[in-house]
């Protein structure tokens, strides 16, 4: 009885070794979906929130036609498991500076928009993503920017010509 409680505790404390020393994928651990599109009748809307803390970002892709527009790099992001997109803007000017995006939306000059700016100026290759856009067929534009100084926001150009920006 004694070695069978002795061989128990063993088992028991190699497993729990084992699992301490086993990598860990934090992408499947938090794959858990917390909204979609804009709303239903068990998860709230996507709007509005970050992709990176509603499990949106363990399945999602880029758009492989992305564009470079004045030291930014303009991606449009999706998910299909949260039915929402957003965008992301990668400083690729070789420098040190600001970058921001912003996800345009709604009317006939997408008149809505998801914006963010960096927080102060940032090193080449720094990344910025602006809050999703609930509903992956809602016609969006994915703009970006980058300057020495600090920037208004949204950016990307105003119509018709929209300079900066990636239909999406």
């Amino acid at each position: 009885m004694q070695l069978d409680r002795k061989l128990m505790q063993f088992v028991f404390a190699l497993c729990l070794a084992v699992g301490f020393l086993a990598p860990w994928n934090s992408s499947i651990a938090f794959a858990a979906v917390l909204c979609k599109g804009e709303g239903t009748a068990t998860l709230p809307s996507c709007t509005g929130k970050f992709a990176g803390y509603q499990g949106c970002t363990s399945t999602n892709t880029s758009d492989p036609s992305y564009i470079v527009s004045g030291g930014a790099k303009i991606e449009k992001r999706q998910s299909n498991d949260c039915d929402a997109k957003w965008t992301r803007v990668t400083n690729v000017s070789g420098q040190t500076g600001y970058i921001a995006a912003s996800t345009k939306y709604g009317c006939s000059t997408y008149c809505c928009n998801q914006s963010i700016q960096s927080g102060g100026a940032v090193a080449n290759l720094s990344q910025v993503y602006t809050p999703m856009k609930g509903l992956t067929s809602t016609p969006t534009l994915h703009c970006g920017a980058f300057s020495l100084y600090s920037m208004s926001l949204p950016v990307g150009g105003s119509p018709p010509n929209y300079l900066g920006c990636k239909y999406g």
